[in-house]
């Protein structure tokens, strides 16, 4: 492979990480280089490069689940049906299409409009399709027929087109808007006849409609930049929300019906229905055009479809963008004309200018973080993945699904829980706190008493707890001296104690064959053990600060060590010579841990970033910035596609990578 070619990024382990053209949004130069990495397409490479960081910018490249062809122009309009199965899509070929959400497949092609196709809208029971078209008529569809109901026109000249429409959340009104001398209107559904003339003469054409959630008053959007509010009941014009500087192509409601949602050429604004304070949520010179928003069931996320070919989430508490979607492409591309999200706010479907549907996947780049009760001090994953526990110094061990993102369990603790640990069947969780180790139940929460190493008592607090990889011998660090001690797992007979730093231990952690044990400390040195006999190997010197923590790499023959003093060193564990300095945190690297694959070594640091690095050359890959406070444990996940780190407010955020099997099928597509 020509290594000349890419001259934009860093060369790191014969594997190029791409953070310039990613970070310069040049997306389709990023993808063309992941896919160089493919074994597909390097057949001759004897060890494959891709690590963690390779996976994770794959999945932010890679966000399509489907996409459905089927139309041959422009699509204007998608809608879920409330139950999520179907979604309906109008388009400038004149035609809506009903699809199968589950299999992709066309079921019904709908015909009958002698123009574009607009809008589409289902009615809350899902019984009714309605269909708006630049013919100047509104349809209305059986769903489960696909056969039409009803025509609704309007007087001639009261309307040159039918541009949105949207159902009354009781099902009994449709509001279409457009443009001509009645621009707005409302139709009775169950009549399949016109209700209600708006006057709306001084808004020029509507472009946008939508119900509040009690359907008692109507938004719209128009070409003479405004945002209006209406009275249902009675037609009326309440107020003038806000004035844009330019077409309001989209409004929507959120499912709570406080904030209303605008979006126009650059810009996308949220407002208080109730104080009319607004906020700008994003704004883009470069932008051509906002043409749909959509909040997600729970109200936390708006997604926007841009002429700039991007789907974005947005978080609305903070205004943070969360992901940027559809980013393969880099200029030109195809314009996003309408987006909506499915019932269960897990996919987004978007239509797009060249006649394709696309479904996403909703998960921004980081799962939603969990939240505990404190500082978070130790997190640990069970053997299976499914599972995660969290030490708190507010004292408790809380045990997390990861499947539902909810708490299961709560442990209460006589003390701060420095460290937690699962048992190699990952059936127990032991905790480190005050002078004693807790043993519990995993499923039930149980303590286990009477036995073992729940008989133990220490003077002081327990700092650090590390199984084995063997499972066989569990270590500990007594808080008050500077000894390490082992115990048998099963039994908690003790087995040797370690003594040699001149001041207090922070970390230490098991080689992968258990045969080696690394420590450090305060005294700024790492510690190299033999664990059957516990004689100190070697002692390890360079740092100018207190080791805070430790990992072994490259199968136990080089150990990494994070220190106070900002920088992050690998050991030869044969030599004890200093291999590398890795430098790029601006505070104290708390905490390491490597990768199940042993590519990615991973740092969390006072400095409220956490950083991957490449083991084999020591490069930095890229630095994950979402922690808001100082980070002070990090993990992967055993099948190495998550990481996890947990920080000192409280929280626990997650990173996610694509797997292999992801990656095969979306390259095959």
């Amino acid at each position: 492979m020509e290594l000349s070619r890419h001259s934009s990024c860093k060369l790191i382990s014969g594997s190029c990480f791409l953070p310039n053209p990613y970070e310069n949004k040049n997306y389709q130069r990023t993808n063309e280089l992941l896919s160089d990495f493919l074994p597909t397409k390097n057949s001759e490479m004897t060890r494959d490069p891709r690590s963690f960081a390779w996976y994770r910018l794959w999945r932010l490249l890679h966000d399509e689940q489907q996409d459905l062809l089927g139309h041959s122009d422009m699509v204007s309009s998608v809608a879920y049906s409330p139950d999520g199965k179907l979604l309906a899509s109008g388009s400038r070929d004149k035609t809506i299409r009903l699809w199968d959400i589950s299999s992709g497949t066309d079921l019904k092609t709908l015909q009958g409009h002698l123009d574009a196709v607009t809008s589409v809208a289902f009615s809350p029971d899902g019984k009714i399709l309605a269909s708006g078209s630049e013919d100047q008529t509104v349809k209305l569809w059986d769903t489960a027929k696909g056969e039409r109901l009803k025509t609704l026109k309007s007087d001639v000249g009261d309307i040159t087109s039918v541009r949105c429409l949207a159902f009354s959340p009781d099902g009994k009104l449709l509001a279409s808007g457009g443009g001509g001398s009645v621009a707005l209107r409302l139709w009775d559904v169950a009549a399949q006849k016109e209700f209600m003339k708006l006057d709306a003469e001084e808004v020029g054409a509507v472009e946008s409609v939508a119900f509040s959630p009690d359907g008692k008053t109507m938004a719209t959007g128009d070409s003479r930049y405004k945002i209006l509010l209406w009275d249902v009941a009675t037609g009326k014009k309440l107020q003038i929300l806000g004035t844009r500087s330019d077409t309001v192509n989209t409004v929507v409601f959120s499912p709570d019906g406080k904030t209303l949602a605008s979006g126009n050429t650059d810009s996308i604004w949220l407002q208080d229905i109730k104080t009319k304070q607004e906020r700008n949520l994003w704004t883009d010179t470069n932008s051509d055009h906002i043409n749909s928003l959509a909040f997600s069931p729970d109200g936390k996320t708006l997604v926007s479809g841009i002429n700039d070919n991007t789907v974005r989430l947005f978080d609305v508490a903070t205004g943070h963008a969360l992901k940027t979607l559809n980013q393969r492409s880099s200029g030109g591309g195809y314009s996003v004309y309408s987006v909506v999200f499915s019932p269960d706010g897990k996919t987004v479907a978007s239509g797009h200018w060249e006649g394709v549907i696309k479904l996403w996947k909703t998960a921004p780049d980081t799962i939603e973080t969990l939240v505990g009760l404190s500082s978070v001090s130790s997190i640990a994953f069970s053997p299976d993945g499914k599972t995660l526990a969290s030490g708190t110094l507010y004292n408790t061990v809380q045990i997390w699904d990861l499947v539902t993102r909810q708490e299961l369990k709560t442990f209460d603790q006589p003390g701060n829980v420095w460290s937690v640990s699962f048992s190699p069947d990952g059936k127990v969780v032991f905790s480190g706190t005050n002078n004693t180790i807790k043993r519990w139940e995993a499923q039930t929460g149980e303590e286990v008493t009477g036995v073992g190493l729940n008989n133990l008592q220490f003077n002081d607090s327990i700092n650090v707890v590390r199984f084995a990889p063997d499972g066989k011998t569990l270590a500990l660090v007594d808080g008050e001296n500077t000894k390490i001690k082992f115990f048998d797992a099963f039994t908690g007979k003790a087995l040797n104690t370690l003594s040699g730093h001149s001041g207090e231990i922070y970390t230490i952690a098991f080689s992968s064959d258990s045969k080696t044990l690394a420590s450090g400390g305060i005294d700024k040195t790492v510690k190299l053990w033999d664990v059957a006999t516990g004689l100190e190997l070697k002692t390890l010197k360079g740092h100018t600060e207190s080791v805070f923590s430790i990992a072994f790499v490259e199968d136990g023959k080089i150990v990494a060590s994070g220190s106070k003093d900002h920088t992050l060193k690998l050991w030869d564990v044969t030599t004890g010579m200093e291999l590398k300095t890795m430098r790029g945190h601006t505070g104290a690297i708390n905490a390491l841990t490597l990768s199940p694959d042993a590519k990615t070594l991973a740092s969390g640091s006072e400095d409220k970033t956490v950083k991957l690095w490449d083991v084999r050359t020591g490069q930095e890959l890229t630095t994950l910035m979402d922690q808001t406070d100082e980070v002070t444990t990090v993990a992967f996940s055993p099948d190495g596609n998550v990481l996890a780190a947990g920080s000192k407010e409280g929280t626990i955020r997650f990173w996610i990578a694509s797997t292999e099997e992801e990656v095969r099928t979306q390259h095959a597509h």
